[in-house]
């Protein structure tokens, strides 16, 4: 056990200086390297900030979690239960990170892992923005089948298709530095880890809020 905390606090301090440049440059560049450069406990302060944000925002439009990358319209459900979807969606995509992390290095830190992969996770509540201002019954329908979405609402499926692009590789970019800031890993490896466990965990995030709904 001494050991592999030994093994831990080095890599965490090969990782520090490793990461260390990574801040400089301009305003973007810092911000598009921000998963990877904020310390363990900024990242999962300002994650669970914004996992709050993203409850009640859905909360109080009306949106539902269908998965770690896409919400839907809903009637509006209690407060502790729209709580439940966002933490729960939070756990399911964070164990099968951290599952793979372990694979990656074994000195792997839960709370480094749920984190930065939660603080990475933040961009996906900008998906609220075109259900918000834009028709619900079409938003709804892209987020289930953009091709019927297209036949339909043909102005507004354009526009949220551009939303999710930009969103969608946004976050991808940022959970892929979090995932190898958490463990200290980077290069090919770590970016086939990544590149595996992101369907399956959203696969998992998936079961798991349609399991919560069918209790509501």
């Amino acid at each position: 056990m001494a050991k592999a905390k030994m093994y831990a606090r080095r890599d965490r301090s090969r990782g520090d200086a490793r990461w260390q440049g990574a801040g400089s440059g301009s305003f973007i560049a810092r911000m598009l390297k921000r998963p990877a450069t904020n310390s363990s406990n900024n990242a999962l302060l300002w994650g669970l900030a914004w996992l709050i944000v993203g409850v009640i925002c859905a909360w109080h439009f009306a949106f539902v979690p269908t998965s770690m990358l896409g919400y839907t319209a809903s009637v509006k459900l209690p407060l502790v239960w729209q709580l439940a979807l966002g933490v729960a969606v939070w756990v399911s995509f964070g164990v099968v990170y951290f599952a793979f992390g372990v694979m990656r290095n074994r000195a792997t830190g839960v709370t480094e892992m749920f984190g930065r992969m939660l603080f990475a996770h933040w961009p996906i509540t900008l998906l609220l923005v075109p259900g918000v201002l834009l028709n619900r019954v079409a938003y709804s329908t892209f987020m289930a089948d953009p091709a019927v979405a297209y036949a339909n609402y043909p102005t507004d499926s354009i526009i949220m298709a551009a939303v999710v692009v930009v969103v969608g590789l946004w976050a991808l970019y940022w959970g892929y530095l979090a995932f190898c800031r958490a463990t200290q890993r980077k290069g090919f490896v770590s970016f086939v880890c990544y590149a595996i466990a992101t369907p399956l965990a959203y696969y998992l995030s998936t079961l798991v809020v349609q399991a919560i709904l069918r209790g509501v």
